[in-house]
């Protein structure tokens, strides 16, 4: 086993570096003009810069903390719509019938085919963003909440709605 795993292990880091090695070929060999694909160490020093100095004005930590702030923000508002519209969903056959379709044509529609209305809507603020990352999270959150509620046994709601109604 542990020499499979240290197999395994050298196998990942031999892929890694061939593919940084041929990365570096072909910067070396400018087939592809450097604006287009800068090298190794140029993405490393770029990065170093960034680290220090900020990008435009604004540090990595002001960065991170401002994608975060968008991700958290689609994701909690697509939890407060699509968590009780998915147990809505499943516990009502009606509703299901009439959302259920248009839920399940959201989910397979790639997010950044949105990106282009999105922009056109809301420009190029964070809004737009947010909505990209919500309308991404929502028709999973519904379809999740839906299944989760369905897979509950009825006998299970009727143990819970009787020890309800005694207590």
């Amino acid at each position: 086993f542990r020499a499979t795993a240290f197999s395994n292990q050298l196998l990942s880091i031999a892929s890694v570096s061939g593919g940084f090695l041929a990365w570096q070929l072909l910067h070396a060999s400018a087939i592809i003009s450097p604006e287009l694909l800068p090298g190794p160490g140029d993405v490393f020093n770029a990065f170093v810069q960034i680290v220090h100095a900020g990008y435009r004005g604004t540090t990595l930590g002001q960065n991170l903390l401002s994608t975060l702030g968008r991700c958290a923000s689609g994701f909690l508002l697509a939890c407060i719509t699509g968590i009780p519209l998915g147990l809505w969903m499943g516990m009502s056959r009606p509703v299901a019938a009439a959302l259920d379709y248009i839920v399940q044509f959201m989910r397979p529609l790639p997010p950044l085919s949105y990106l282009i209305l999105l922009i056109l809507w809301f420009g190029t603020g964070n809004t737009s963003k947010i909505a990209l990352l919500y309308l991404t999270a929502f028709p999973i959150i519904v379809s999740s909440a839906m299944a989760g509620v369905r897979s509950v046994k009825t006998q299970k709601v009727q143990a819970a709605r009787s020890e309800e109604h005694t207590s």
